[in-house]
């Protein structure tokens, strides 16, 4: 081998050895100035029970209101996180009266992943069979003789979606710490975020959802047999945790931005693509998440609640919105890796979808 090879091979090794040190070097004060505000328990398993409160539905906003939700109760379940991975088990709650409020088949798919910078969720949520819930509707004679709220049980409806953000301050705030508590912040801080999403919604009816009785209080153009509406939506945010009496917390994080929106929908039978004849708008779209509880080194309990509003806008400025939203009633505790698992609990770690997207942008 020649001298200046061998020098050059040198420089190089010598090169990648001192970056190398300088990036150790670096995410090691990332980490030790990190623990001045976080506690990581990642490494442990939380065992969490829950009560889920759903509260999705969708209405038409036009001369008169008209508000429609599915019979869906809730869930009682039990859930497993560790590092970045949520297992879940839920038992779903009967619906509720449905004498009055019909009955309603459903299938919930939710999935959330939280990182230290990264986070996402996803979730396919389907439902035959809907009820109004107007009073002015609901309190005409034939539902108050019998009783009953105006049922749709033909009315299908399907929310599905992606939501992708970064955590801009994520050396001092953790969004992990008050959703999936497999953190403790240890100081109130805060953090800007930046939120994309794609979202779909469908809805089919063989009658359409307005009653007879009122649809004469609903311009032509507003009464939709069906629709599909996807959206992409670009949202800024901030998310900020009040720490108080050591284990206690308020965490308030909403996003409001933009979404770019592709209707096309059918009117009696005749297809419509958007407001205008380009079959896409823009409109506004909010989101918001918040937390109350404890949290502990041993355990926690608490509440939390997720709100995403969409708007379609419609002739004649009608709108069509609708909401995805629940509330968690939660006690855990936590506990260590059983030894068999360890090997186990490496591999979930080394591919945590935050490694994977830091190794992307690299």
């Amino acid at each position: 081998m020649k001298p200046k090879l061998i020098f050059y091979f040198v420089f190089l090794f010598s090169f990648t050895l001192e970056v190398k040190a300088q990036q150790d070097s670096a995410l090691k004060a990332y980490y030790k100035y990190r623990k001045l505000y976080v506690h990581d328990l990642s490494h442990k398993i939380n065992v969490s029970g829950l009560i889920v409160g759903a509260g999705n539905g969708f209405e038409l906003r036009s001369k008169q209101n008209i508000r429609l939700r599915p019979n869906e109760t809730g869930n009682i379940g039990l859930r497993f996180t560790h590092q970045w991975l949520t297992i879940g088990l839920s038992l779903r709650i009967k619906n509720l009266n449905p004498e009055r409020r019909g009955t309603t088949n459903f299938l919930n798919i939710v999935a959330n992943s939280y990182g230290k910078k990264w986070g996402g969720d996803a979730y396919y949520l389907s439902y035959k069979g809907h009820y109004i819930t107007n009073s002015y509707v609901a309190d005409l004679p034939q539902f108050l003789d019998s009783n009953t709220y105006p049922i749709l049980p033909n009315l299908n409806t399907v929310y599905s979606g992606i939501n992708g953000y970064y955590i801009f301050n994520h050396q001092k705030y953790s969004y992990r710490a008050s959703f999936i508590r497999n953190e403790i912040q240890r100081k109130s801080a805060g953090s800007f975020l930046m939120m994309m999403s794609y979202s779909y919604f469908k809805l089919s009816s063989d009658t359409g959802f307005i009653p007879s009785s009122v649809i004469q209080n609903f311009l032509p153009e507003s009464r939709i047999n069906s629709g599909k509406f996807n959206s992409v939506s670009i949202m800024p945010g901030y998310a900020h945790t009040f720490v108080f009496a050591k284990n206690y917390f308020f965490t308030l994080s909403p996003s409001i931005g933009l979404m770019t929106q592709f209707q096309n929908y059918t009117i009696n039978g005749l297809t419509v693509k958007g407001v205008q004849k380009g079959g896409s708008v823009i409109y506004p779209r909010g989101m918001a998440r918040a937390a109350l509880g404890y949290n502990s080194k041993k355990w926690y309990c608490g509440i939390s609640a997720i709100v995403d509003n969409y708007i379609i806008q419609l002739p004649e400025n009608d709108l069509l919105i609708y909401n995805i939203g629940n509330a968690n009633i939660y006690a855990g505790f936590r506990i260590d890796v059983p030894k068999k698992l360890k090997r186990l609990s490496k591999k979930i770690d080394e591919y945590s979808p935050q490694h994977i997207i830091d190794e992307i942008i690299k």
